[in-house]
């Protein structure tokens, strides 16, 4: 009798094997603790972090983060932040469409090479945000405080800007079209 190993792949070989997506759509992370959890490259579609608090805490002695919500390279369609702490969150190469971040606090956070189309920041906090070579179309920034964050390369189209916040906001090579942004604030932004 020949016994066969039924040993399980690591995860790395299983997600190489068969080309492994994880999948958590319609989750419901609410008003839990979410610091230092890694949540990257997740189908996250549906899911609700409405009240969550993903916030980092500073290394000390240091200008740096750690303990971050890791939401890079995530499919973030339909998904609902409001009133979420998500400082220092990672974004980056995510896809958020149809979204909900009104009232997020989101300093530090970083949406780099973010595509963001009909999502929902008003009134969130996003100061020293990084918004750098992202797609912003069509979405609501109304009252949004993005003081001192960064649009580098960024293009923001057909968005609400109303009331919006960007003193001291850095928008090098950076376009914006076709937006609305009466009531809103430029002062020594950057652009």
């Amino acid at each position: 009798l020949e016994v066969i190993s039924r040993r399980r792949p690591e995860r790395r070989e299983y997600e190489t094997s068969i080309g492994y997506s994880p999948d958590l759509r319609k989750v419901n992370f609410q008003g839990m603790l979410l610091s230092g959890i890694r949540l990257q490259g997740i189908n996250l579609k549906g899911s609700f972090f409405d009240g969550a608090d993903g916030n980092a805490t500073r290394v000390p002695m240091s200008d740096d983060f750690e303990n971050y919500l890791d939401l890079r390279d995530c499919n973030l369609e339909d998904v609902s932040f409001i009133g979420a702490t998500l400082r220092c969150a990672k974004f980056d190469g995510s896809v958020i469409v149809n979204s909900r971040f009104e009232g997020a606090e989101l300093e530090y956070a970083s949406f780099e090479g973010c595509k963001i189309d009909r999502s929902d920041f008003a009134g969130s906090q996003a100061h020293r945000a990084d918004f750098s070579k992202s797609e912003i179309s069509q979405c609501n920034l109304e009252c949004f405080y993005a003081d001192t964050a960064k649009f580098h390369a960024s293009v923001i189209y057909q968005s609400n800007l109303q009331g919006a916040n960007f003193v001291d906001a850095k928008f090098q090579e950076a376009h914006c079209k076709f937006c609305d942004l009466s009531h809103g604030s430029l002062c020594s932004s950057e652009i």
